[in-house]
């Protein structure tokens, strides 16, 4: 299903550049996401937390959410709950 068909567009014209629209965009963010978690030149692989905490940067990025950076608690490893 393309989103022209979902928005229903009846100008094949207009239908044909949102179909494009919408693919480069997702193009665009999937290289960004892949970019983001790529191994590089990190001497050890992202932990999945990590790995999620980039991808939510980028999507934020992308969509235009400002969310208030999240700092690692220093005493967490220290506490014995």
């Amino acid at each position: 299903m393309t989103p022209s068909r979902l928005l229903s567009l009846d100008d094949p014209l207009a239908a044909y550049c949102l179909d494009k629209a919408v693919m480069y965009f997702g193009q665009a963010v999937e290289h960004d996401l892949q970019a983001s978690t790529a191994q590089g030149k990190r001497k050890k692989p992202l932990t999945e937390a990590q790995r999620n905490q980039k991808i939510n940067e980028v999507m934020q990025r992308w969509l235009g959410i400002t969310a208030p950076k999240q700092y690692r608690d220093p005493l967490a490893s220290q506490r014995k709950w």
